[in-house]
């Protein structure tokens, strides 16, 4: 699920040519991520057994996990991936993680004339930014504990981060419609 919200105000400024801009924005983001995972213990519980008399297999009792299903033994049709559904509700577990992102962004800009050159006005431009990003993202618990079979293990990402930014930017157009220059321009910009 992702919203997005912003809006923003622009117009001139107090000053005579001078314009300013501002911007608010927040996002929101919610997300589960959810699959059928092969559970390497109980894999490796349901694999260790022990052959009944009537020929069956009973999970062997040291390795046994609450309600342990036996692996079926090998033939076509579990070669085949046809398993016993029993069996594939033991094995498989709907694992699930989740992932909240938020960000704010704020900025204001302002720019206008300052005064005039033969080939027109200079002009400056100053303004500021912001913007903090926070993330939790929390992967399932057999996932954190690399119990998740052909799949990597996950670890929990947390944190947030801002960023203050100050920039300025001047333009100033020295000569105009002059034999060998059609313009001839300096610009030069700073940000911190």
């Amino acid at each position: 699920d992702y919203v997005r919200a912003g809006g923003g105000i622009k117009g001139d400024f107090f000053l005579s040519g001078w314009r300013y801009d501002a911007y608010l924005g927040k996002s929101w983001t919610d997300g589960t991520v959810e699959i059928e995972s092969f559970l390497v213990d109980r894999l490796a519980t349901s694999l260790n057994v022990v052959k009944n008399s009537n020929g069956s297999f009973s999970c062997a009792a040291q390795a046994a996990i609450a309600n342990c299903v036996a692996a079926p033994e090998l033939n076509a049709d579990t070669i085949g991936g046809r398993l016993p559904q029993a069996f594939r509700d033991y094995i498989l577990q709907n694992t699930v993680g989740k992932t909240i992102f938020r960000e704010s962004t704020f900025s204001l800009g302002i720019d206008g004339p300052l005064f005039a050159l033969p080939g027109g006005d200079v002009q400056l431009a100053l303004g500021a930014e912001y913007r903090k990003q926070r993330i939790d993202d929390t992967p399932d618990a057999n996932a954190i504990r690399g119990n998740l079979f052909g799949l990597t293990a996950s670890v929990p990402t947390r944190g947030s981060d801002s960023v203050k930014e100050l920039f300025g930017e001047i333009f100033a157009p020295l000569l105009a419609d002059r034999p060998f220059f059609q313009n001839m321009n300096v610009s030069g910009s700073v940000r911190y």
